[in-house]
């Protein structure tokens, strides 16, 4: 029962991503080569929101007036 409560939420909340009625914060956004420098900055407590990770040579959307690739 737990996995059907789960993936209701799961949908209830990419839902919500969709229609940008929630708009998580993103810290970073790094290549998958950064990955240890990503838990670093996680084991540091340097992140406000969150760090994705994506496919090294991905050209990821720019955040909001930042660089595709904040490093450090």
């Amino acid at each position: 029962r737990h996995h059907e409560i789960h993936a209701d939420n799961m949908r209830q909340l990419m839902d919500w991503l969709e229609r940008g009625s929630i708009q998580p914060p993103v810290d970073s956004i790094l290549p998958m080569s950064m990955a240890a420098t990503a838990l670093k900055k996680i084991a540091d407590r340097r992140v406000m929101g969150k760090i994705v990770l994506v496919p090294d040579g991905a050209n990821p959307p720019p955040l909001q007036g930042e660089p595709a690739f904040r490093r450090g």
